[in-house]
């Protein structure tokens, strides 16, 4: 093998599976003798890098551990949102509680398993902003309102 093609197989091997295809029409590129085994060469270095770089998925993020469904206890859990005082339902950008619907304009996240909310809500209609706190702790999740855990009240996670 000439040395265009051993330095454009070194060159494949080193690059990720997406550059693949870039180094086969580098090997194509070298031409004369050597371009008669371009076709087999890119085929091996294309092989070699899938073995030296495989591709790796990235991971999804993960969802925040507040998302599912919260009652004070599992008593309210059983009650179907079209009731008063049914659970809270909260997903990743909001949550729904009966005539309760709220949309969060910002998550941030203050600490582990920790997250401060701002957003707004629409009760029986009526708009109101909203800003509260909510920390995963020993399973079950604290949700308070303003800076300080005074006012703060502890729901348990739902069955699904």
């Amino acid at each position: 093998m000439g040395e265009c093609m051993s330095s454009h197989i070194r060159f494949a091997k080193a690059l990720p599976t997406s550059g693949l295809m870039l180094a086969a029409a580098l090997l194509v590129s070298c031409g004369g003798e050597e371009g008669a085994d371009a076709a087999p060469a890119a085929e091996t270095a294309i092989a070699a890098a899938n073995v030296a770089a495989p591709v790796v998925a990235a991971a999804p993020a993960a969802e925040p551990a507040y998302i599912g469904t919260w009652g004070v206890d599992l008593a309210q859990c059983a009650i179907a949102q079209e009731y008063e005082q049914p659970p809270m339902i909260l997903r990743a950008d909001g949550y729904d509680q009966h005539e309760v619907h709220c949309d969060f304009d910002s998550v941030t996240e203050t600490g582990p398993s920790q997250w401060h909310v701002t957003g707004q809500c629409s009760v029986e209609g009526d708009e109101q902003p909203i800003d509260e706190n909510y920390a995963i702790v020993d399973g079950n999740l604290e949700h308070w309102a303003g800076d300080e855990r005074q006012y703060s009240w502890t729901l348990v996670r739902c069955p699904e």
